[in-house]
């Protein structure tokens, strides 16, 4: 499968890009091709450092627009505050027939505190991942991944056993999307949540997560349901 990682140069995406390279063919997209081409060499290092003959995938670098158009699967890593300008500039060039996964917090800070706050992508917003299905006029959203934390997910060693709650409209697309979580890591286990319109519930556990972290001083947490 192609995966498009969208902002894909930090470490979030080098995370995915270097996991998902052991099966698939990646795409790390950014504004310039150069830096792309630049990250997607430094990454595909890594990853062939870390699996050796397990790697039967790749990792390249290209623009955002030609990434979009070309991707099985396309994942935005783009902070909450750009992601409206920056779909409606792409939303032309998109594969209609592309799976989009959403990782995107809408994040504020107030009072030294960190809060949910969807109208930072425009007024009126719900959720990312309601607003990314509007712009780009698709039932393929899925909203997941939020609570995976980058630094664990960029090292291919560390062992991610944490649950993947996910919500999406469209349940013709979870059998691939629950494919895609264990491509990462066996030990992920994807929760389906519901619909778009619980994605508001699952984007805030980012924010519970960082002010459990300000507050109590432990850091890269990530979440797991016990019965």
């Amino acid at each position: 499968m192609k995966i498009a990682i969208l902002g894909g140069t930090g470490e979030f995406g080098e995370g995915l890009a270097i996991r998902w390279s052991r099966a698939h063919e990646v795409i790390i997209g950014s504004r310039f091709k150069e830096k792309a081409e630049k990250e997607a060499k430094e990454y595909v290092i890594k990853a062939a450092s870390a699996y050796l003959e397990e790697m039967k995938g790749n990792i390249t670098g290209m623009e955002n627009s030609e990434a979009a158009s070309t991707a099985d699967v396309i994942v935005l890593t783009i902070p909450a505050q750009y992601l409206y300008s920056f779909l409606e500039g792409l939303k032309e060039k998109i594969n209609r027939e592309a799976i989009i996964i959403s990782p995107v917090v809408p994040i504020a800070k107030k009072d030294l505190k960190f809060i949910y706050d969807p109208s930072i992508i425009r007024q009126g917003a719900t959720s990312a991942a309601e607003e990314i299905a509007k712009i780009l006029q698709t039932d393929k959203v899925i909203a997941a991944l939020h609570t995976i934390p980058a630094k664990k997910l960029a090292d291919p060693y560390h062992r991610l056993n944490y649950d993947v709650p996910f919500c999406t409209d469209n349940k013709n697309i979870i059998d691939k999307f629950i494919k895609l979580i264990k491509d990462l890591s066996i030990h992920l286990n994807p929760l389906y949540v519901g619909g778009l319109d619980l994605a508001n519930l699952i984007e805030s556990l980012t924010l519970t997560i960082l002010n459990i972290s300000i507050n109590s001083k432990i850091w890269n947490l990530s979440i797991k349901f016990v019965e």
